[in-house]
């Protein structure tokens, strides 16, 4: 009674081929988490005193190198992949330094401070994630080589 028609089955192969399309960096969870977060920067910055400048200078310049290493990750393989999720790992972890600094400063609410590092934290969990997907698929791939 079930039987798989034609249609369905063409159907069937046109979700798969969807689904192996690449995805362009804007539309990966962690560039725009990253992404929503220094747009959070700017805010703050706009709000803080001037004497914050020089602090907020470098969150900002940390958060566009995180965004800058996670467009770049996107477009290499293998161990280029790795690498450059080990500088956005490093701007993370230094954004979150820089946050916690600016909240005990007053600079930056608790409850504002709190939000940044869930996202930082977020951040942190895919970049992880995604590194060790990356060095094991490039593992994966030169034992296939070798093997052949």
């Amino acid at each position: 009674m079930n039987k798989l028609t034609e249609d369905i089955l063409k159907g069937a192969e046109a979700n798969k081929s969807q689904q192996k399309k690449k995805r362009t960096t804007a539309q990966l969870p962690i560039y725009r988490d990253a992404s929503n977060l220094l747009y959070i920067i700017m805010r703050v910055m706009y709000h803080a005193p001037r004497k914050m400048t020089k602090a907020l200078d470098e969150a900002i310049v940390c958060g566009t190198e995180l965004c800058r290493s996670l467009a770049l990750a996107n477009e290499v393989r293998g161990m280029e992949r790795a690498a450059a999720l080990n500088i956005a790992l490093a701007n993370a972890y230094t954004l979150s330094t820089i946050i916690g600094s600016l909240a005990y400063l007053d600079v930056i609410s608790k409850s504002v401070s709190k939000d940044l590092r869930k996202k930082i934290n977020k951040i942190v969990a895919q970049g992880i994630g995604w590194r060790e997907s990356a060095t094991q698929q490039g593992q994966h791939n030169k034992q296939t080589k070798s093997n052949n």
